[in-house]
């Protein structure tokens, strides 16, 4: 769901809707244990479950889309 499903989307909304904005909710879980207390978008993303791996390779996608459609 979090991968190919969300791909798909993407690829509809390139081919369809490009001016279409999609918003994509992550999770701290991206971050695994971190060694700072309060994340932000500088802090690495280490996953250590499977969820949080998922929800990090989603986010990597939309950022691919974003750069590169």
């Amino acid at each position: 769901v979090h991968v190919s499903g969300l791909r798909f989307c993407l690829d509809a909304i390139v081919r369809h809707v490009p001016k279409c904005r999609l918003f994509y909710a992550s999770s701290s879980m991206v971050f695994g244990c971190p060694d700072v207390e309060v994340q932000d978008e500088s802090t690495p993303l280490h996953p250590d479950t499977v969820y949080g791996i998922t929800k990090a390779e989603g986010m990597k996608l939309c950022q691919e889309y974003r750069e590169n459609n």
